[in-house]
């Protein structure tokens, strides 16, 4: 699956007019859909920052 094919099929779940935002951190990229959360984004990074 190509990232472009990736992005389509995520916003079929994805409520009306949403937007992708893509972030490339240390080798990973990470997509995110709608607005950030903070309490996931949080986790995530406390996760980056153990390894």
């Amino acid at each position: 699956m190509t990232e472009k094919e990736f992005i389509e099929a995520s916003l079929k779940f994805a409520p009306p007019n949403s937007k992708v935002v893509k972030v490339e951190k240390d080798g990973y990229t990470f997509y995110q859909i709608g607005e950030l959360n903070i309490d996931k984004a949080a986790r995530l990074f406390l996760e980056l920052i153990k390894k």
